[in-house]
């Protein structure tokens, strides 16, 4: 990412010596309503850059709507991958009607999309995608764009935070699909783990025997599991 003009501008992603080259894109954009105008980030001007350990803030003004934007890129310590997010405030005296919001826009070689929701794949070694399930992770004859859909009015003095985009590099031999995962497993709310299971079937059985469940048998049964617990049972099967 570099700053050069007043301009906020990608020109490749990765280590130094071992980067992807970005060969276009708009870097972000903004679509307004009611006429739908597209502004891309080379229409706002950089007022300032905030570095930060891990994180670089920078903040731009559009002198036409009076949307201030400020775009965050976060880069933990350990991270293979880079997250961003726009935050845009209303610093005008008139409403502004947020339709979309190109979160990342960027133009590569050689690209494959998978879908809604689903990752964008670039040059066999990155993967690129927004941290939100309806994400609209779209690529157009190389150009990947991750959009997000706020359809929000902000009156003046009133912001807004996009969803957050994800940039992740492979390393090694590894594939920009087995980095996807990897990404998946560490920032999963639940890490994976041997499941406790737990089947009743033999406890009942109104198909055959006419045995329905009741309070009583239910009752019996979770001061059975309760038992086997302080046993020191973890996996149940039957």
């Amino acid at each position: 990412m570099n700053v050069s003009g007043g301009r906020l501008v990608t020109k490749e992603i990765g280590s130094p010596g071992d980067a992807v080259p970005v060969t276009g894109g708009d870097e972000f954009a903004v679509i307004i309503g009611p006429d739908k105008k597209r502004i891309t980030a080379e229409g706002f001007r950089v007022a300032s850059v905030e570095p930060v350990e891990g994180e670089l803030s920078v903040i731009l003004q559009h002198p036409g709507t009076g949307l201030r934007a400020k775009a965050e890129y976060r880069l933990g310590k350990d991270d293979f991958y880079l997250r961003k997010a726009i935050s845009f405030r209303n610093d005008g005296r008139l409403p502004v009607q947020i339709l979309d919001v190109e979160v990342e826009s960027l133009r590569f070689r050689n690209v494959r999309a998978l879908g809604l929701g689903k990752p964008v794949y670039a040059q066999g070694r990155l993967f690129l995608g927004l941290e939100f399930p309806l994400g609209h992770n779209q690529q157009n004859d190389g150009m990947v764009t991750l959009r997000h859909l706020p359809g929000k009015t902000l009156q003046p003095g009133e912001s807004l935070v996009t969803k957050t985009a994800v940039v992740g590099t492979a390393s090694g031999e590894e594939t920009a699909e087995e980095a996807f995962d990897r990404y998946i497993r560490r920032i999963a709310v639940r890490k994976p783990e041997v499941l406790t299971v737990y089947g009743n079937w033999a406890r009942y059985d109104y198909l055959s025997d006419g045995i329905w469940p009741d309070e009583k048998m239910v009752l019996e049964t979770v001061d059975q599991l309760a038992k086997m617990r302080e046993a020191g049972w973890r996996r149940i099967t039957t």
